[in-house]
């Protein structure tokens, strides 16, 4: 193969010339073998440098799907929090891990999954859990910047269905939730060993449920928008035991208190006090019939000792104070009037 070379002069070729050029001739190429122990290293460094590559890539693909789905209000976070305030902690060893339902919920399948989230307007608040239409939906943790943790179930960016929240002081509740309050049936923890097991209803105690303070008292019964109220059982650290109604965590209402010592107590109460009408018995043998006013016999009464005595009449204080009949054991009475316990005249009758 050549080719040609001329020299163009007015319109005319002059000069022709033609040369013939070598023909190329391409090296042979030898085949080596490569021993792979002599270079396991660079190989080992070649492939992790290809997974690094990889994994950045799919994390660079989860992060664009991520900001695709996560609310406009929040930043992505790689990773959560590391500080746990020491209240929380303490909590958290007492009560052991949350636990999720072994199987999730056939609603939260297609919910993606992504790491943390920071709220701009409330930094601090960090998410990590299920996403579905840029609202928290499924299973998902939420560190609020107070310190407290709520761990549980979302629905439509709100906590529900089954969850726990440890607040920053250490107190907890865990149970039901519905549009980010208690409410179903569920435990709450004070962490100072106080207890509260039962139903709820929008962040209350309300329906059926038992109270344990840690000084050792106990109440099982009622509760009206977080209140003690209705028919209830109070058992005291001292032993003494309350049945009967209670309203605005008082006892009021008509019951019974049965004392450790023996004492019996059956009749109305206001404010945790005798008051109204009741009957009081002494393990002794005395009785008491009548009237009483915040613990003391006061009004109509009739009081009976343990020999068979027996006063009925006007009571002040406490104390017997008016016109009143005094009878014996052998059944003579005594019509009488009394001050402040004493009796000022008296009158036999057969």
């Amino acid at each position: 193969m050549g080719t040609c070379c001329s020299q163009q002069q007015g319109g005319e070729i002059q000069n022709l010339e033609y040369r013939q050029f070598e023909p190329i001739v391409m090296p042979t190429l030898v085949p080596q073998q490569i021993n792979f122990e002599e270079h396991r290293e660079e190989i080992v460094k070649i492939q992790s440098s290809m997974r690094k590559k990889k994994a950045k890539n799919v994390a660079a693909q989860i992060r664009e799907e991520a900001d695709k789905e996560r609310p406009g209000d929040t930043w992505f976070q790689s990773k959560e929090p590391k500080h746990i305030e020491q209240n929380v902690l303490i909590t958290q060893n007492k009560l052991g891990k949350f636990k999720f339902d072994k199987k999730l919920p056939q609603e939260f399948n297609e919910c993606r999954f992504f790491v943390a989230h920071e709220h701009k307007r409330n930094q601090g608040n960090i998410y990590v859990g299920q996403w579905l239409s840029r609202l928290r939906h499924g299973r998902g943790k939420q560190y609020f910047a107070d310190g407290s943790i709520y761990e549980g179930y979302w629905k439509f960016d709100q906590a529900n269905g089954r969850g726990r929240i440890i607040h920053s002081n250490g107190n907890a509740y865990e149970g039901d939730w519905k549009n980010n309050m208690s409410n179903g049936y569920g435990v709450f923890y004070d962490f100072d060993g106080s207890r509260y097991e039962g139903e709820w209803l929008q962040d209350q105690k309300h329906g059926q449920g038992k109270e344990i303070l840690v000084d050792g008292q106990e109440y099982e019964g009622s509760f009206f928008q977080g209140k003690k109220q209705g028919q209830g059982r109070v058992k005291f650290p001292n032993g003494d035991i309350y049945t009967g109604q209670l309203e605005n965590d008082s006892i009021t209402g008509f019951g019974e208190l049965k004392f450790q010592d023996g004492r019996n107590y059956k009749g109305q109460f206001k404010d945790f006090k005798m008051h109204g009408k009741g009957h009081f018995i002494w393990p002794d043998g005395r009785e008491y019939k009548g009237y009483y006013c915040f613990d003391l016999k006061h009004g109509e009464g009739e009081f009976k000792w343990a020999d068979g005595t027996i006063y009925k009449g006007e009571f002040r204080d406490g104390k017997q104070h008016g016109k009143g009949i005094l009878i014996d054991k052998h059944g003579v009475q005594n019509e009488s009037y009394w001050s402040e316990g004493k009796e000022k005249r008296l009158k036999s009758e057969a």
